[in-house]
This record gives structure tokens, C-alpha cells and sequence, in this order.
């Protein structure tokens, strides 16, 4: 999602683009259709596993000091209303027209969820604000680079307790703490080493982990800040991604790729809009068809709706709604 705060940068939003078409038709489609343990996503997800922990990086990349106030302001109409609005729509869809559950217990299980399950990747989004605006107050008092270590020191500690058992009690902790904290780690690495992640001894241990991660691969789960294996591994198996594919792409893709430059510079209108319209589309699933039919419509009709949503969240005038 590109940020405001500097010049776009061509490359990023070419990344951008194949990321948010990942995240769209092959993260979360195969799980609506009921394919999602399928070798062909499996693939996908250790190649591109890393676009979460990417996007925090990104967004550090374009860092820049202003005033708390000017942060709160640009956070709240980039990232918060959309966040709110989306939710409420969803909240309220849930309550009057699916009636799946009561509105209580739907805010109950949102405020530990940090977004409601119609709409489930936008808990991206209040992460980041909040991160965003964390960060911010830290470079006040000059502490970015213990903050960064701090952040990724808790981020493990959740990581290995939030769900023990600790004097008779079961301690659970929601999955956005730790999320904010691991955010707030590639967030401050995306600001400090914006430059030097482009030196070539940097690049070349990134190939070499990268390669290393797929053979022996150990997918991070950034959302509930939990990996299949080791966790340690798995964050530093995203961070080299990370800069293997940053460095891929502004070497060989560092032009106007129409399709491409378009979705990643608006990545934020398919992001928080894709997974409301599957969950729609699949809430009362009972289609008699094959799986690869089922998905070809669906690509076609999700198509068809974000074309529609880049229309309506960039020509008209509620496209404040997501920050534009």
C-alpha cells in the first residue's frame, strides 16, 4: 500500500501490484473454495509468504519525522476510516441480514479478533496506525534503534507465552499485540535500511537464506504472530525476502508496468474490499460445480467488483472513505 509521505517509486508499486493479486487470488480465494490445503498454494505461500512482514517494511521505507499531531491526522483518514467504515458495514450486515450472531458477542469477538471476521485482512490496517504512530513518538526521543530490537524482543516473548498456561490461569493475550510489536520491528528496518538493503553483500545473503528457506521453509503467520516451526527462522526468512525481491524488482521492473503500477499505487482499494465480497460470494456455499470451475467464475466476478471499486473509491466523491 503506497504511502504519501514521499514520491511514488515505480518499483514498489509493480511489487505492490503482484503482492495484492497474490494476497487476492491465491492467498485467500483457495480457502473460500475449499482448496486451501492444495499443493499449488502451498508453492505460492512459500514464495510469497513474506507480504505482511513486506508491507510493514515498505511503509518504514517511507518513513518520514512530522509532527505527532500530522501523523495522527494522515493515520486516521489513510488507515482508520477505512478500517472503521468496512468493519461497520460488515458489522451491520452480520447483525440484520446474516443474523449469524448476536451483536455483542460480534463486538466481543471483533475487539479480540482487532476486525471482524466479513472482513478479516483489515486488521492490517489498524496495525499499522497504530505502529506508524508508535514510531513516530519514539524518533522523538531519539531511540529508533532500541525500539526496533525491543519490539522484536516482545514480538518473541508473545510469541512463546501468549498462550500458556502461567499459575493455573491460561494466559491469552489477543493476536494484536503481538502483530503490532513484529510490525513495529520490520517497520523500523524498512526506515533504516531503506539504502542499504540495495548493497550487493546485503543482497547476496539474502539469495542465499532465501534459497535455504525453500528447502527447509517455515511459513510466519504475521497475523497471530506465530510461525510452523521456528519462529526465530521465520523472521528471518521473511526479512530476506524482503530484500531479495525489493532488490529483483527495482533492478529489472523499475518501469511503468500499466496493470501493475495501477493496482499497487491503489493496492488499498482491492485490499480492503476483496475479502468482504468472497466472504459474500461464499457465505452459503452449496455450488454444484468442480473446484476449477468454481474458481474461474470467482476470478472473473472478483475481477469485475475491484474494477468496479477502483472506479468508485478513485471517480467519485466518497473515495475519502479509504484515504484517497
Amino acid at each position: 500500500m503506497q504511502s504519501e509521505s514521499q514520491p511514488r517509486t515505480t518499483w514498489i508499486d509493480n511489487l505492490s501490484g503482484v503482492l495484492i493479486t497474490y494476497c487476492v487470488m491465491f492467498y485467500h480465494l483457495p480457502g473460500f473454495i475449499g482448496t486451501g490445503a492444495s499443493s499449488f498454494r502451498i508453492v505460492l505461500r512459500s514464495l510469497f509468504g513474506f507480504f505482511i512482514a513486506w508491507f510493514f517494511f515498505k511503509s518504514g521505507m517511507f518513513y518520514k519525522q512530522r509532527s505527532l499531531k500530522e501523523e495522527l491526522d494522515k493515520c486516521w483518514r489513510r488507515l482508520i476510516i477505512p478500517f472503521l467504515v468496512i468493519n461497520a458495514i460488515c458489522i451491520l450486515i452480520r447483525i440484520f441480514i446474516t443474523k449469524d450472531a448476536a451483536p455483542l458477542e460480534i463486538l466481543k469477538v471483533d475487539l479480540y479478533r482487532e476486525s471482524d471476521v466479513m472482513c478479516n485482512p483489515l486488521w492490517f490496517c489498524l496495525s499499522l496506525a497504530i505502529v506508524r504512530i508508535l514510531y513516530q513518538a519514539l524518533s522523538k526521543v531519539r531511540i529508533k534503534l532500541v525500539a526496533i530490537i525491543i519490539s522484536f524482543v516482545l514480538a518473541f516473548l508473545l510469541n512463546r507465552y501468549s498462550y500458556h498456561l502461567v499459575g493455573g490461569r491460561i494466559i491469552n493475550i489477543p493476536p494484536w499485540v503481538g502483530n503490532i510489536f513484529l510490525g513495529l520491528f520490520f517497520y523500523g528496518l524498512g526506515d533504516i535500511l531503506r539504502d542499504y538493503q540495495f548493497k550487493k553483500p546485503f543482497l547476496l545473503s539474502s539469495v542465499i537464506i532465501y534459497i535455504i528457506f525453500l528447502f527447509f521453509p517455515s511459513p510466519l503467520d504475521f497475523y497471530r504472530n506465530v510461525s510452523d516451526n521456528s519462529y526465530l527462522l521465520s523472521v528471518f526468512y521473511d526479512f530476506s525476502a524482503i530484500i531479495l525481491f525489493n532488490n529483483i524488482f527495482k533492478s529489472l521492473l523499475n518501469v511503468q508496468v500499466p496493470v501493475l503500477t495501477h493496482v499497487g499505487a491503489n493496492s488499498m482499494i482491492y485490499y480492503i474490499t476483496h475479502y468482504s465480497f468472497l466472504y459474500l460470494l461464499f457465505m452459503n456455499y452449496n455450488y454444484d460445480m468442480p473446484s476449477w470451475v468454481t474458481c474461474v467464475i470467482t476470478i472473473i466476478l472478483t475481477a469485475v467488483f475491484l474494477l468496479f471499486m477502483d472506479l468508485l473509491f478513485t471517480k467519485t466523491r466518497i473515495k475519502w472513505l479509504i484515504g484517497n
